[in-house]
């Protein structure tokens, strides 16, 4: 009896311990979420950040409880795994029903962690310890708040006759769906009105969150140079902004390599290298031939000098607006040596900039098998001449010479 006992607190201390370890791995922030203003039907969302600074991957799971627990759903959903030493970001969305109440509500969400060496699928065999509960508020009155922020609003340099684009990121700080409301007027260098306005209502935002979205302005008939753009919201918000439309061909034909790499950086002389380079249009029109062109140089180990050794070419390729291809070319060493790989991408009548790479080219290694051959032959000659029988079945000859060394009679 005494032993079953023993038995039976042993185990509920190894529970305990293993409870411990796995809560002791997490950390999440906040600790509380709030939910204020909210109204019947609405909707909001907050970002949950799970961490842990364990050694191993942290798989885990969130489940909603208390008076929220039918109105909160989670992105993503189910099982979720946390990379070691890592955190990993969560949606917490609420949609309260329109038979709801005014009211303050609390509820709570239980992140629970799978134990080590569970099974995975989540099925039979499952074991998941809560590690760490978060307080949830939430308050539904009966009053709808209507509001917005602009957080930021940035700009990019255009070509005459092209739009210029504002990115803008509006927050909804009310409890309803709101329609940011923004009025748009270009400014001449001197900031003096030129009668270019644009007015944009097109975006809905839902409660409590952020969204970021494009807006496009047409600048036809506006000559090149510097302009400022003048930006108000029907809440207040006003920023403005300096741009330039620039000549045509100034940035509507643009590229850029990402890196250049080689399939193999050690290799031996004569043997082939494929070459790459990542490319990425990034200007507002398609370019219909891209290739690869570049140079090969050996370096000097003692001085640190380069010297040309050979060049290379690709093939052309078109590439989409806003597209990324990789565009290839061979090379082939002709000896053992350090190489600088350099090269660039011929586009339109433009060229990027230089990328660099290195490449190893090791010297072939001496083949001793003929050598090693001859010498067993020779080896083999010699027992055989030592060894071998005279008339009588003896190897006397073996006596003869060695046999005062090895006191044969």
């Amino acid at each position: 009896m005494k032993n079953n006992k023993k038995l039976i607190l042993t185990v509920s201390m190894v529970g305990i311990l293993l409870m411990l370890t796995n809560a002791s791995a997490i950390g999440v922030s906040p600790g509380t979420i709030a939910f204020n203003n909210m109204v019947r039907g609405g909707y909001g969302e907050k970002t949950l950040g799970i961490s842990t600074a364990g050694n191993e991957d942290l798989t885990i799971k969130l489940e909603a409880a208390g008076d929220t627990k039918d109105w909160i759903t989670f992105d993503p959903t189910g099982q979720i795994t946390v990379p070691k030493k890592s955190a990993k970001l969560v949606t917490v969305k609420i949609a309260v029903p329109n038979t709801a109440r005014n009211g303050q509500y609390e509820g709570t969400i239980i992140i629970s962690t799978l134990l080590e060496g569970a099974d995975n699928s989540g099925q039979s065999g499952a074991r998941f310890m809560p590690g760490i509960i978060v307080k949830v508020q939430l308050a539904v009155t009966g009053e709808q708040v209507e509001g917005y922020e602009v957080k930021s609003v940035s700009v990019k340099d255009t070509e005459q006759n092209y739009p210029v684009e504002f990115v803008v990121n509006v927050e909804n700080t009310g409890n309803v769906i709101t329609t940011p409301k923004l009025h748009f007027e270009i400014l001449n260098s001197e900031r003096k009105e030129i009668g270019k306005t644009m007015d944009y209502s097109e975006t809905q935002i839902m409660p409590t969150t952020t969204k970021q979205f494009t807006i496009k302005m047409p600048t036809k008939g506006m000559e090149t140079g510097a302009y400022y753009a003048k930006m108000t919201s029907n809440f207040g918000d006003e920023q403005t902004l300096f741009f330039q439309i620039l000549a045509p061909g100034t940035l509507a034909i643009r590229g850029s390599i990402a890196q250049l790499s080689l399939n193999k950086i050690w290799v031996k002389p004569q043997e082939t290298v494929k070459i790459e380079a990542t490319f990425t249009n990034e200007g507002e029109v398609f370019i219909d031939s891209a290739k690869i062109k570049g140079e090969a140089y050996l370096i000097d180990p003692t001085y640190g000098t380069k010297e040309l050794v050979g060049t290379f070419e690709g093939d052309s390729m078109t590439v989409p607006i806003g597209q990324e291809v990789s565009l290839t070319s061979y090379f082939t060493p002709a000896k053992s040596g350090r190489y600088s790989i350099e090269g660039i991408v011929v586009y339109s009548g433009k060229r990027t900039d230089v990328k660099t790479t290195v490449l190893n080219v090791l010297e072939e290694p001496k083949s001793y098998t003929l050598y090693y051959l001859a010498i067993g032959l020779f080896v083999i000659l010699v027992v055989f001449y030592l060894t071998r029988m005279t008339e009588d079945g003896r190897t006397r000859r073996f006596k003869k010479m060695w046999g005062d060394y090895l006191s044969l009679k």
